[in-house]
């Protein structure tokens, strides 16, 4: 009689980022998908900031889902680890958050001869866009 045996192990967590590009104030859900009814005990899941405090001045934080919330431009380079423990063991994902600064500043003006005119005293107001990209 042959027997044969064969050992599946559950597929690792995958971590998704939404908005993919976000602008300064905006909201962005990174979230943990993965071990969907496959792992028993369900793991637990922990966040952390590699190398510095996560955005509310926490060390770490637990679920699922991280919300950063008006994301500001010093984020850019952010490395993010989520962590899925279980008595069994542990894996690991992670990260990096983009930020792209993006100026919209106005140019000058052409007057009615077709020259550009002068931006003196005129007020300018910088624009900043963000985009986010994800690295797995």
């Amino acid at each position: 009689m042959d027997l044969s045996l064969d050992i599946v192990a559950p597929k690792g967590p995958k971590i998704v980022m939404t908005p993919s590009r976000a602008r300064v104030g905006d909201t962005v859900r990174i979230l943990v998908h993965g071990f969907q009814n496959e792992v028993f005990p369900e793991p637990m899941f922990t966040w952390t900031r590699v190398g510095s405090r996560l955005l509310d001045g926490s060390s770490e934080f637990d679920g699922k889902e991280l919300v950063l919330e008006r994301v500001p431009a010093e984020l850019n380079g952010s490395m993010y680890r989520c962590t899925a423990q279980n008595p069994l063991g542990s894996t690991d994902t992670h990260t990096r958050l983009i930020v792209f600064e993006n100026p919209n500043i106005p140019r000058g003006t052409e007057d009615s001869r077709g020259s550009a005119s002068s931006l003196a005293g005129v007020r300018l107001t910088l624009v900043l866009a963000l985009t986010v990209v994800l690295e797995l």
